[in-house]
């Protein structure tokens, strides 16, 4: 699992004050995490709703 960018902002404020640049590319690594979460979320919720709606495998004796 990645790191919160919380623990990487902790870090920069431990040796100076993060420059804008600094900022901004820990916005853009958040925006990137929470997108794939997102995006993992999303796949999970349609995988258990094509589980849930898919045909079920008959057993048993199949007609002729």
């Amino acid at each position: 699992m990645q790191r919160p960018y919380i623990h990487c902002m902790k870090n920069l404020l431990r040796h100076h004050y993060p420059t804008p640049a600094e900022l901004y590319a820990l916005e853009q690594k958040a925006r990137r995490l929470r997108a794939a979460e997102i995006a993992r979320l999303f796949r999970a919720v349609a995988n258990g709703w094509k589980a849930l709606w898919a045909p079920k495998a008959s057993k048993g004796l199949r007609h002729a």
